[in-house]
């Protein structure tokens, strides 16, 4: 099976980026077969920045049935045995602007929610090094 990635429906050959990427090549080598479609459109503040560079490692063609493992790449026994990736994966579309996930993302890029969730991640930050200058002191007394 070749090395391809598949994203909105066209084949990727992502071999030679796997070491450039920022996550490391451990997560891009689990996506290696698989639809990355739902990943980039989640977890990415700016897809269209992504589609941009995946342009340089396009394979010039659809995706086909062939480019995807039957099975995810994981364990068989997850799976029923006619359990196919490529028929009974769901395909979702990440162009509407109005669909829940977009406005999730709008509302945390609003400045006064963006400034909340830094307070709160200051404050998460000092309660989890309190607790672990606690643990230790605990520890130190025994």
């Amino acid at each position: 099976m070749a090395d391809v990635w598949v994203y909105n429906g066209r084949a990727y050959d992502l071999s030679d980026w796997i070491s450039k990427h920022p996550g490391g090549a451990f997560f891009i080598g689990r996506t290696k077969n698989r639809d990355i479609t739902a990943i980039i459109a989640a977890y990415r503040r700016d897809p269209a920045k992504i589609e941009r560079m995946l342009q340089r490692y396009a394979l010039g063609r659809d995706a086909t049935p062939r480019d995807i493992h039957p099975k995810h790449n994981a364990p068989a026994f997850l799976f029923k045995d006619d359990f196919n990736s490529w028929r009974d994966t769901p395909k979702y579309r990440f162009d509407d602007r109005n669909d829940q996930m977009h406005r999730v993302k709008a509302r945390l890029n609003e400045p006064a929610l963006a400034a909340r969730i830094k307070r709160m991640d200051r404050l998460f930050n000092i309660v989890v090094a309190l607790l672990a200058v606690a643990y230790f002191a605990v520890q130190g007394l025994r």
